[in-house]
């Protein structure tokens, strides 16, 4: 039941990202949520977005937009913490993603996005 309610908040923030629905990924994000960006966009640097940073992001069309496939490899809880392993893909983009959820009354939400991006290669049409 736990792993199935964390499965379907993923969805859920995955799906309402893609589409830039900032009211809904709010709902689905922890207050203290944080995305860990290490590497990117410049190797050896680690960079901290905020909860508010990421819905600026996503209204801004800085982020999000993109439809995306989602497999979700690999959930483990831990009595009220819970972590994912994902990855997603879009035309453009692969992102092999660690998240971190937290339970809050009957709510799993995410507190911290830990993604691995990786930009395809665009082929020629010839």
């Amino acid at each position: 039941m736990k792993q199935t309610t964390i499965e379907h908040t993923i969805r859920n923030l995955v799906m309402a990202a893609d589409g830039r629905d900032t009211e809904k990924v709010a709902q689905l994000l922890a207050e203290e949520f944080r995305i860990i960006f290490h590497h990117f966009p410049v190797s050896g640097n680690t960079t901290l977005i905020d909860k508010t940073g990421y819905l600026a992001m996503l209204a801004q069309g800085k982020a999000g937009g993109e439809q995306r496939t989602l497999c979700i490899d690999h959930i483990h809880v831990s009595g009220d913490i819970a972590s994912a392993v994902v990855t997603m893909e879009s035309a453009t983009k692969v992102f092999h993603t660690h998240y971190q959820l937290v339970k809050k009354g009957t709510d799993w939400l995410i507190i911290s996005d830990m993604p691995k991006l990786t930009v395809k290669e665009v082929q020629d049409a010839k």
